[in-house]
């Protein structure tokens, strides 16, 4: 397992013992997105793209759309190996298992493999393949699930005059992750 952070706005750097981060790309619910300088910060650690759908929206569009801002920043579909890059979708407190089917199954079809996160209270109502969870319990640890590649454990931790989250996600995930500096849009 490795400790990742996310935030709205990005630190300039990682508390210690931080091996990757998870940075926003994109979607209507998004409260801000990355910035290239942003994600450059971090092109040492393992990167995971977030996007932010809206449930009363189109699952395709928003899919297609979230692949095609994850190739803008440089990660690249059907990757050999470990497999496909991994985009994870957060869907908070949400819970459409008919629309999650749709959007993961675009983003399959795109080269991509889709993880799901949100509420341990919700989440699981997605049917989702591959599930991040959150649970602020501050107990840096993966619950017992056969779907769960992540959670995220404590959340608007004071730090360089921001608010992260903590998460620790498992070599699965990790694998799916990119590295090295992200790219221009093109």
């Amino acid at each position: 397992m490795k400790t990742f952070i996310d935030a709205a706005t990005p630190p300039a750097t990682v508390p210690p013992g931080v091996g990757g981060v998870l940075g926003y790309i994109g979607g209507p619910e998004a409260t801000r997105i990355w910035t290239l300088a942003e994600w450059l910060r971090f092109e040492h650690l393992a990167q995971i793209p977030v996007y932010v759908p809206a449930l009363i929206k189109d699952p395709v569009a928003q899919g297609e759309a979230a692949v095609r801002a994850a190739l803008a920043l440089g990660w690249a579909p059907w990757q050999k190996g470990a497999g496909e890059r991994a985009i994870v979708f957060d869907l908070e407190l949400g819970a459409n298992p008919s629309w999650w089917a749709l959007l993961e199954t675009t983003v399959a079809n795109m080269g991509f493999v889709a993880v799901c996160y949100g509420s341990m209270s919700t989440v699981f109502g997605n049917r989702a393949s591959y599930v991040f969870g959150a649970e602020w319990d501050d107990i840096p640890q993966i619950p017992a699930g056969q779907t769960l590649v992540g959670c995220q454990y404590e959340a608007n931790h004071p730090w360089e005059s921001t608010l992260i989250d903590f998460s620790v996600v498992d070599e699965w995930l990790v694998l799916r992750a990119g590295g090295g500096p992200r790219h221009g849009a093109s």
